[in-house]
């Protein structure tokens, strides 16, 4: 008999425990982050537009601008935005610091 009631107990701190582990998401959830390569951040600061023949990639953090081509062909670094309005800065290499 009281091997019956030990059971019941271990079973009802079982059946708490699966529900505070059910319930967490929903009181706590966790904050979305960026899907990780090898080294860090994939894409992160990157924007996208499309051109006539593929898309440009714009990287946020340096300003360096890098042209895709549709068939996957060509991929060139075109230069670096340092204001709108002005021409691309072609001094730039990419892998560097900007100046």
């Amino acid at each position: 008999m009281r091997t019956e009631g030990i059971r019941v107990a271990v079973l009802a701190i079982v059946a708490v425990v699966f529900a505070l582990l059910a319930a967490r998401p929903l009181t706590a959830p966790r904050p979305a982050a960026p899907q990780l390569s090898g080294s860090g951040p994939l894409l992160t600061g990157v924007q996208f537009s499309a051109s006539p023949r593929g898309f440009l990639a714009f990287d946020t953090r340096t300003g360096a601008v890098w042209s895709y081509e549709n068939d996957g062909t060509v991929c060139m670094y075109v230069g670096r935005i340092t204001q709108l309005g002005k021409p691309l800065d072609k001094s730039y290499v990419p892998g560097t610091l900007p100046r």
